[in-house]
């Protein structure tokens, strides 16, 4: 409070100092006497002089000291004082008597403000002031007086407060001096510590206060120090500047050699880092990389002639690596190329082959994505209610229960929320027994009984009234339905067929073909659905189907549309069933022959004629007609030759006997024989020729062949049918021959014109499978054809009557087909039709009596047996194929692992 006091008296001085310094210019220059303090009389000065030197913190202020303590020099009078002007005035505290009645009469005019104000106490104040310094300022005594009469005091009053009033003064002047005093001890410790600018300002602070407090203290010496402080922090405040800038400078040098140095580490550093990455790269062959590199050295050391000569080696190097990494790339696709089509001649092993389990995950997950898309998003609580409906086992037995109580009830063993609506009121009785049921059923029993409705809302089961829930808790999912709409059409195979006329009639009936059913439409399917899944629902409030496209549109309750989804599903499943059928033809051959017999034939040639009338003639041997010679390529055996030869031939050269004889076993038709490449015929086997050269010559042949076949011939056409769906797998060779020739005359001659036909035998197998409701049976109607042609085609050479002979090629087609509809087990084979044939053939030609002698007939005879038996058999197999069924079977029950491969 002192200090604060003594800062406003100080600031009011202050004032006054400065209107007596404008009331001294002309005014004269005698000073007055100093206002003096006794140290020995004033406690507070004495209190606050004790320590004033004490100990080094004074040593720094002795130069300024002395220098204070100085006379003024020669030639500065009381004069000077005066000219200081505000400053030096009130630092000195010396006034003349002009300006302590200007500041008197300034202090009483301060004081009657006061006084009008009502400010008693500091008006009385101010004019003691004013009398204090003019005890003549009528004005000053007058205010005084008037404050006196209003607060009541007498003069007796006035003199204590005058006693009261100089004891103050005493210690303002006390605490001035022990401000200025600290004031100067901070500024010398602040230059010590080398803070000039607080040193500074410090000292600045103690001038106001000598200057405040100059009309009561003799603070010239002071004042003095004062500003040979401020001379001096000035001075060493420069120094330091100069040095700090000096310093500075030195250490900006110092960085900036540092951070050269630092540039040219990294630069140094940077460049054995190329060169490392580019040897790195050189020792791996990477000669592409080790060019970059290399280029980059360049960019920073253009001039660099050893960077450049490795660079032009690795280029060269790079070169030859292409070339190298090209022939290989051409050699490693050519393998990948080859291994490709061999694994195209991979047989499957099944009927179905699944992708890899990669590459179904990646289907999976794009199907649910796309499932997601046309759903409507469900929260978190919704659908932990819904699971909870559909997995939630619970005893459904209530007997006159009220609703509170059954829905507590549902709440405990469902552990879901379940809440009734405001309008339902809760004492309705329930009466239901029905046993163990999913809670969604119980739900649904339960409001069916009490004619209430559910639906699930915000997290929560909600039971309401009936149709409560319209236009509320509606759900959208799009459906796209364009699998269902496929319109499977019929595909009715082409066979082969025999003509018995010109006209090209055809031996066999043809079938009578059902007529297609109409397809279905997405407007057939969308009546389907609103007739069978709560009609009642689609005509309310924001419910109903639209359609695009082949897409459904479904806007109802969620509960409506997972039924609408599980009847597409199961529309799905029935109509994305696959029937596999196999038919299969199967040949079975046991063939036997058997060919053994001796020739007596292959001596000698024509017998020499003679001259005519020179007996005997010989007669050339012929097999039917004697006596031809001239024609043995006649009607008959082509063969002349003996095989028991006897002559006699005299000395002159005559021929006197000639006697031949020959022995052919022959058949009159082939033993055996080929049909559509099966068949024995007695070619090959053994041949022995026995001859006895002398008169007379004697050639036997003896020939012998056994042969067995057993042959199995399985043609097994399969094919891959939707249910219901009619369609045929056709497996044809067409050849084309010569029917007939239509001629035309041209300058008298007959042109002959071929007329090519075409015919076709192979195998076609048409089918129409239909799968039972339970999936155990299928029903096939069947219509498998097989049809074999004879190879080589007949021929047969005809004359047109004019021209050259002309050959007609009538072709042998053997067909086999059935018709009929049979039911098979699902996976299983049925027989459904079939042929067996069987033919023996026992032959024998020989001499008549000499064939039948014991022992030796066999030399006159040629025995022969064939034997063909022959079994056709016609064999289906039917398979349901449910690609779902496949999957899991394919993939570990529970799991998505991939398959053993």
């Amino acid at each position: 409070m002192k200090k604060l006091r003594l800062q406003k008296r100080l600031a009011y001085v202050a004032v006054a100092a400065s209107f007596g310094f404008i009331a001294a210019c002309a005014s004269s220059t005698k000073p007055v006497d100093n206002v003096s303090v006794n140290p020995t009389t004033d406690d507070y000065v004495a209190k606050f002089d004790d320590g004033k030197e004490n100990g080094a913190d004074r040593a720094g202020r002795k130069e300024a000291r002395e220098e204070a303590s100085k006379p003024a020099a020669s030639g500065e009078g009381e004069a000077r004082e005066v000219q200081g002007g505000r400053g030096s005035r009130a630092s000195s505290g010396k006034f003349n008597e002009g300006e302590l009645k200007a500041l008197a009469d300034h202090y009483a005019q301060e004081a009657y403000t006061y006084y009008r104000e009502a400010n008693y106490d500091k008006a009385r104040a101010l004019a003691n002031d004013a009398l204090d310094m003019d005890p003549g300022n009528a004005k000053a005594a007058q205010v005084r007086d008037d404050v006196e009469r209003v607060l009541g005091l007498s003069r007796g009053e006035s003199s204590n407060v005058a006693r009261a009033r100089s004891s103050e003064d005493q210690a303002l002047r006390a605490e001035a001096i022990y401000e200025i005093d600290a004031g100067l001890d901070r500024a010398d410790r602040l230059m010590r510590d080398g803070e000039y600018n607080k040193a500074i300002a410090e000292l600045e602070k103690v001038l106001d206060v000598i200057r405040w407090t100059g009309y009561m203290l003799d603070t010239e010496a002071k004042e003095r120090e004062a500003r040979l402080m401020i001379e001096e922090a000035r001075q060493k405040r420069e120094e330091a500047r100069v040095k700090d800038y000096v310093t500075t400078q030195e250490q900006e040098r110092r960085i900036r050699e540092l951070e050269m140095q630092e540039e040219l580490d990294r630069y140094r550093e940077q460049i054995r880092n190329l060169y490392s990455k580019a040897k790195e790269f050189f020792d791996r062959r990477e000669y592409g990389e080790t060019i970059l590199v290399l280029n980059q050295i360049l960019r920073e050391d253009p001039y660099n002639a050893e960077v450049a000569r490795l660079k032009n080696i690795a280029r060269d190097l790079e070169r030859g690596k292409a070339d190298r990494d090209t022939w290989e790339a051409f050699n490693q696709n050519w393998k990948q190329v080859m291994a490709q089509i061999v694994h195209t001649n991979v047989f499957p092993k099944s009927t179905v082959e699944l992708p890899d389990y990669e590459d179904w995950q990646r289907t999976e997950q794009r199907a649910d994505r796309l499932e997601r898309s046309r759903k409507t998003p469900l929260s978190k609580e919704d659908l932990a209610v819904r699971s909870a409906l559909e997995t939630v086992d619970l005893l459904l037995s209530f007997e006159e229960q009220t609703l509170d109580d059954v829905i507590k009830k549902l709440k405990a063993d469902g552990k879901i929320n379940i809440l009734r609506a405001r309008d339902v009121p809760g004492e309705t009785p329930v009466t239901i027994d029905v046993g163990r049921v999913k809670l969604r059923q119980a739900l649904n029993l339960i409001c069916d009984s009490i004619e209430l409705s559910w639906r699930v809302e915000n997290g929560a089961v909600i039971i309401g009234a009936k149709g409560s829930d319209e236009g509320r808790n509606v759900a959208r999912r799009v459906f796209n339905v364009a699998d269902l709409l496929v319109n499977l059409r019929t595909f009715k195979g082409d066979e082969p067929r025999l003509r018995t006329d010109a006209n090209d009639t055809d031996r066999f009936t043809q079938d009578q073909d059902r007529p297609e059913a109409d397809p279905l439409t997405i407007e057939d399917l969308q009546g389907v659905i609103e007739e069978s899944i709560d009609p009642d629902s689609w005509s309310k409030e924001g419910h109903g189907i639209s359609t695009r496209q082949q897409e459904l549109i479904i806007l109802n309750n969620p509960d409506n549309i997972e039924k609408v989804a599980q009847l597409l599903n199961d529309l799905r499943r029935s109509q994305g069933l696959t029937v596999s059928v196999e038919s299969r033809f199967i040949t079975i051959r046991d063939d036997f022959l058997e060919d053994i017999g001796l020739d007596f034939r292959g001596v000698g040639g024509s017998p020499q004629i003679p001259a005519p009338g020179n007996p005997p003639v010989p007669a050339a041997l012929d097999d039917i007609q004697f006596g031809n010679n001239a024609n043995p390529a006649g009607p008959g055996g082509t063969g002349n030759d003996a095989g028991f030869f006897f002559q006699d031939m005299p000395p002159s050269g005559n021929v006197r006997i000639d006697q031949r004889a020959r022995v052919e076993n022959l058949f009159d038709k082939a033993l055996g024989g080929t049909r559509g490449g099966f068949g024995l015929t007695n070619s090959g086997g053994a041949s022995f020729q026995l001859a006895f050269v002398d008169n007379p010559e004697i050639n036997a042949i003896i020939r012998a062949v056994r042969k067995r076949e057993r042959a199995t011939l399985l043609t097994a056409p399969r094919i891959t049918v939707h249910n219901t769906q009619r369609a045929h797998v056709s497996v044809l060779n067409e050849v084309a021959y010569i029917s007939d020739f239509n001629t035309s005359q041209a300058t008298g001659i007959a042109v002959a014109d071929p007329v090519v036909s075409i015919i076709r035998d192979g195998i076609v197998l048409d089918v129409r499978p239909t799968v039972s409701a339970d999936r155990r049976y299928i029903t096939l109607e069947l219509r498998p054809t097989l049809a074999l042609l004879l190879r080589p085609i007949p021929t047969f050479v005809t004359s047109l009557g004019v021209g050259s002979p002309v050959a007609i090629q009538t072709p042998q087609l053997t067909l086999q087909r059935i018709r009929t509809t049979v039911t098979v087990p699902d996976g299983g084979s049925f027989v459904i039709g079939g042929m067996r044939t069987m033919s023996e053939t026992d032959v024998e030609s020989g001499i008549p009596i000499l064939s039948d002698l014991p022992l030796i007939g066999s030399l006159f005879k040629r025995k022969g047996k064939s034997t063909v038996r022959q079994d056709i058999i016609i064999v289906v197999t039917a398979r349901i194929i449910d690609l779902e069924e496949e999957i899991e079977r394919d993939r570990p029950s529970g799991q998505n692992a991939p398959r053993d491969r």
